[in-house]
């Protein structure tokens, strides 16, 4: 597969780690968007360790505020200290900050919805959303994950990568999915590649949701990091919704994004 040849690098594991940290943040990993609570039992299946430990886990997270415990359950939700981290995060980080009026821009000028996403594991990670006055609603935010092997964001992401990289996730694919449908969404990322190569953006209908288009552009910055920004529409019927001029505007705002990081974007790896 064809590469840019400025690539993410993923830093080393450390020399040494906690255990009991890394299962403590793990945990909190398990909270999705839409789990509003999570039980006992269902977390250490999340976790694969037994009850015990997973529930020494979740009363150490509960004594320090990142979890709350429902009355007389053993039902867990996310508590204060996780936002507090989230939105030093979202403060704090200079990519979100180059890509907000660049992005609020392109969202106006098209009546778009536009997202800023990150790799997270299997996932996007949505850093940013923003949208133009005409967009019809749909339910977007910060935090919000979409899949990487079935949307426009994750393909303009995995173009980005080594050939290793991409070579593991078709694996996955193919794995993951019966035979007919591991090979047409390979070729669906190889068409998104070939986009990519072509005119600097890539397409996907229905991947998602069946309601929704969305167009994408890698994001490569001078350091290495990576990330995509996409246009999304509901209720749209094609390819048609996304008129040259704004492909090739968001693809502009990718390459603005990244000259203005100029080599100091915040780090994010998978």
């Amino acid at each position: 597969m064809r590469r840019r040849t400025t690539i993410a690098q993923t830093p080393p594991a450390p020399a040494a780690a906690v255990d009991s940290l890394q299962r403590g943040l793990e945990a909190l990993r398990c909270f999705r968007p839409g789990d509003d609570t999570l039980g006992t039992a269902e977390l250490a299946s999340r976790l694969n360790l037994p009850r015990n430990t997973t529930l020494r886990l979740l009363t150490t997270l509960q004594a320090h505020g990142f979890l709350r415990r429902l009355p007389d359950t053993d039902e867990f939700s996310l508590d204060v200290e996780c936002l507090f981290v989230g939105q030093a995060l979202l403060g704090s980080s200079l990519l979100v900050r180059r890509a907000r009026p660049v992005l609020q821009t392109l969202a106006a000028r098209f009546g778009l919805h536009v997202l800023l996403c990150v790799p997270e594991r299997l996932d996007m990670l949505t850093l940013l959303h923003t949208s133009g006055s005409a967009a019809k609603p749909l339910p977007l935010a910060a935090g919000l994950t979409l899949p990487v092997a079935t949307t426009a964001l994750g393909c303009a992401w995995l173009w980005t990568q080594q050939p290793a990289v991409q070579g593991e996730w078709l694996a996955r694919l193919r794995e993951s999915a019966p035979a007919t449908g591991g090979d047409s969404q390979a070729a669906k990322i190889y068409q998104a590649f070939h986009e990519i190569e072509k005119g600097g953006t890539c397409f996907s209908q229905d991947d998602w949701r069946k309601d929704v288009s969305m167009v994408a552009a890698p994001l490569v910055m001078r350091d290495g990091s990576t990330a995509a920004i996409a246009c999304m529409n509901a209720e749209t019927q094609g390819r048609a919704d996304f008129s040259p001029e704004c492909c090739a505007a968001l693809s502009e705002a990718a390459k603005e994004i990244s000259h203005a990081i100029q080599g100091s974007a915040f780090r994010f790896t998978q």
